[in-house]
């Protein structure tokens, strides 16, 4: 019975990873939660290796979980108040060229995420961002690595900042500010060198001049 285990747990993480499966049309919440049901199903049988149901729901982390569920909604607030509009139409109207708005998407997205989460800023501001390098005439791919990795970078700073981080905070029992007193200066680091990357690979497509726009 370990072994199936262990082929349960490999072929969870194979759809975790995966986009998508061709065979199973299984998105990743799906394939985590098909998952852990079969781990338990089948530990039922699996003697000291198994995992009872109690035991299951009791490794629910529900504090991580009820605090990333409230940092969903306080960023679809943001999003509903068009927060994000606003910020993409400073940037635009306000960017003298395509390397400076780079960064400051960048850095945006990284500071957002960090007060925000960084799944949020992602889901919310790429269409914003989208908007931005169209209305400017700017290559789109840049910006959206920009979103993605500036936010993955700079959630890093911060508990809040994505739910490992949550739990991380949860289960060690570390404070808020003592967390970021520890990450703030290599978080800043790594954020500034994700935008540096981006501009480097992309220095080419970024030179082109920003579209006049409209009043």
């Amino acid at each position: 019975m370990r072994a199936l285990l262990v082929a349960i747990f490999a072929l969870s993480y194979v759809g975790i990873t995966a986009r998508r499966l061709r065979l199973l049309p299984l998105g990743r919440p799906a394939a985590a939660m098909v998952g852990a049901c079969a781990m338990v199903a089948a530990g039922a049988f699996a003697g000291p290796y198994g995992l009872r149901v109690d035991e299951a729901l009791h490794a629910v982390e529900l504090h991580t979980l009820a605090l990333l569920l409230g940092m969903m909604i306080l960023a679809a607030g943001f999003g509903e108040a068009s927060f994000f509009d606003q910020v993409a139409d400073r940037l635009g109207r306000t960017a003298r060229s395509g390397a400076g708005l780079l960064w400051a998407v960048t850095l945006g997205a990284g500071l957002l995420s960090a007060l925000l989460v960084n799944d949020a800023v992602c889901l919310l501001g790429t269409p914003v961002v989208v908007r931005l390098a169209r209305s400017t005439g700017l290559p789109l791919r840049p910006f959206l690595f920009a979103v993605a990795m500036g936010a993955n970078a700079g959630s890093a700073l911060t508990l809040a900042g994505n739910p490992q981080n949550m739990l991380v905070g949860r289960l060690s029992g570390i404070g808020y500010t003592d967390y970021l007193r520890a990450v703030a200066l290599p978080g800043v680091a790594a954020l500034g060198v994700t935008a540096g990357v981006i501009h480097a690979m992309h220095r080419a497509e970024l030179a082109a001049p920003l579209r006049p726009r409209d009043a």
